[in-house]
C-alpha cells in the first residue's frame, strides 16, 4: 500500500515537456510518453528511466542521488 502512494504521489507531480516549438508545457509525469523532451529543474526529485541529453555547466556532469533504487545516500557523477 505504501508503494502505491508513493507511486500515486510521483505521477501527480510536475514534468516539464517542450514541444515541437521549443515551449516547455507542464503536465503530469503519468501524462510523459516515450520521446518526449523533459526539463528538468535543479533539485528536482524525478523518475529513474529518463535520458539525459545536456547537462549546463560546461562539463556535462549530473551528480545523481539514488537512494530510492538502491539505498546509497551518496552521490554520484554522470
Amino acid at each position: 500500500m505504501q508503494r502505491y502512494k508513493s507511486d500515486t504521489e510521483l505521477n501527480t507531480r510536475t514534468a516539464h515537456v517542450i514541444d515541437q516549438q521549443g515551449w516547455a508545457h507542464a503536465v503530469p509525469w503519468s501524462n510523459v510518453r516515450v520521446g518526449d523532451v523533459v526539463k528538468v529543474l535543479r533539485d528536482t526529485e524525478l523518475p529513474a528511466d529518463l535520458l539525459l541529453l545536456h547537462a549546463p555547466g560546461g562539463k556535462d556532469i549530473v551528480y545523481v542521488d539514488t537512494m530510492n533504487l538502491d539505498g546509497e545516500t551518496n552521490l554520484k557523477d554522470k
